[in-house]
């Protein structure tokens, strides 16, 4: 899911809208759709719908141009007529289906693409892409592995630090924030980021806290217990080499900005602000190498998720080309329109790790 695209698009353009003349599009097909699902409808159908409103459509909308690009892509080649887009942008939600703008050099072009299911429009946008996937033949084989618990020890004080023996398996991609599923039960497993892949041993650092299905998992493990491990997922962070970076999260992302400070790279300041509800958890840096151009701020958590690092964000006197990071549903939908208007310039990524506004999830990677 490329977000590299969306840099093609060229916001001067004013999208153009194919076959305008109702009639002659009611009267006969389309030519270029013979032979198509029913999801490859001309787009001019929308426009005699009403699209879906509201704030949760609007963050999911946000959502899928900011990290499922790539998905958008495969949408428009599998069920258009649309030659090789740059870039894809989803511009309105419906209730059977999504217009989708192909974008060109000099060209954008916007397709109606019908959801192949009646579900809500979340559920359906995965249905589509899946269903793209599978005609395009790009559906990568999904990791189905058997890994083993080489050590289970604590680690920052609410963490339990699992090292893994993948055996067979093997992970030639991995990069920082990189995860994967792990399965507590034949049905139930929750994903988690690898805090750093060392050959065929990995590190993951699950926090724990309650008596959640994650925490009792992961305090239980013992060396030479099997863990069964599915797919694996990509972060999609943005371009930490354009100038100074500001990086910010809480417990849930702590091995994501770890496994970030220790691959270095970046050519300008990092400026780094976790939220935590226990500073005593800011220890959890302690194993990261100490970079000079790298400065920690650490703030207490005494309200929703979000806004004590709203207010520290607002005081850094620093003016970043990228910005990633985490919070909570809500704490990211605060975060994400406080940076977007503090920093203008800035490329501002913002993902939401866990779901509860009043908890924490068993989670330090979940894809919301």
């Amino acid at each position: 899911m490329g977000p590299s695209a969306l840099r093609e698009v060229r916001p001067h353009l004013r999208p153009e809208r194919e076959d305008l003349d109702l009639r002659r599009a009611a009267q006969r097909p389309d030519p270029r759709q013979r032979g198509q699902p029913r999801h490859a409808r001309t787009e001019v159908t929308a426009r005699l719908r009403t699209p879906l409103a509201g704030e949760h459509i609007r963050h999911l909308i946000e959502h899928v141009n900011q990290d499922h690009t790539q998905d958008l892509l495969y949408c428009l080649q599998a069920f258009t007529p649309s030659d090789q887009p740059t870039g894809a942008t989803l511009t309105a939600l419906y209730a059977d289906g999504a217009d989708v703008t192909a974008h060109a050099p000099g060209r954008a072009t916007t397709h109606f693409l019908a959801f192949p299911d009646a579900a809500s429009p979340q559920v359906a946008l995965r249905a589509l892409a899946s269903e793209a996937r599978k005609k395009l033949g790009v559906d990568a084989p999904k990791r189905q592995a058997t890994w083993t618990v080489h050590a289970n020890e604590p680690w920052a004080g609410a963490y339990r630090r699992l090292t893994l023996d993948l055996g067979t398996d093997r992970w030639e991609t991995w990069q920082p924030g990189d995860c994967a599923r792990f399965m507590f039960t034949a049905d139930e497993g929750r994903p988690y980021t690898l805090r750093r892949l060392t050959g065929q041993r990995a590190v993951i650092d699950v926090f724990t806290h309650d008596a959640t299905a994650g925490s009792v998992w992961a305090s239980r493990l013992q060396p030479g217990d099997e863990v069964q491990v599915e797919g694996e997922w990509h972060e999609q962070f943005p371009d930490f080499t354009a100038g100074e970076v500001v990086l910010f999260g809480d417990e849930t992302s702590l091995p994501t900005l770890a496994g970030l400070l220790d691959r270095g790279g970046f050519t300008s300041s990092v400026t780094v602000l976790v939220e935590l509800t226990d500073l005593q958890l800011a220890t959890y840096l302690d194993d990261v190498p100490a970079r000079e151009q790298v400065q920690v701020t650490w703030v207490r958590r005494e309200g929703p998720p979000g806004e004590a690092s709203a207010r520290a964000l607002h005081q850094l006197g620093v003016t970043p080309a990228a910005v990633w990071g985490v919070s909570s549903v809500s704490g990211a939908r605060l975060l994400k329109r406080e940076l977007k208007a503090e920093y203008p310039e800035a490329e501002v990524r913002v993902k939401a790790y866990w779901r509860d506004p009043e908890r924490h999830a068993d989670t330090d990677a979940s894809k919301v």
